[in-house]
């Protein structure tokens, strides 16, 4: 089983098609390069593969457990599994412009204080008031 899987990625700005239905296996200990000319997706391949970027299609997976929220809640809600962490974002122009952690209940998000507000390192889950 590959480490790191890209099953049919595809990622669209507007009507530009910057990447359509990518493939990629990269094994445990495997060094990969990505080369190409300016232009031709390297970034936002990697943007899509970490959650910088949403894909259109496709997945994304690390050690066989899918990389997007909805595998984690599904682990949590039929198998009991917490996830260390959820994070919710808002997208604005294909990029993350606030993000929040989900808590999980009565748990509510708090601020840290320290930190731009938009983002979610900045908060902590932590009993009501």
């Amino acid at each position: 089983m590959p480490l790191l899987e890209v099953t049919g990625l595809s990622k669209r700005f507007g009507g530009f098609v910057a990447l359509d239905g990518i493939d990629l296996a990269v094994a445990e200990g495997e060094r990969v390069g990505l080369i190409g000319p300016n232009g031709s997706g390297k970034s936002t391949l990697v943007n899509c593969i970490c959650g910088t970027l949403r894909n259109e299609t496709g997945s994304v997976s690390f050690a066989g457990e899918g990389l997007d929220g909805l595998t984690a809640l599904i682990n949590w809600v039929e198998n009991g599994t917490a996830p260390a962490a959820i994070v919710a974002t808002q997208m604005r122009d294909g990029k993350v412009a606030r993000s929040r952690p989900l808590c999980p209940y009565p748990q509510v998000a708090r601020y840290s204080g320290n930190g731009s507000n938009d983002d979610a390192a900045n908060f902590a889950c932590k009993a009501p008031d």
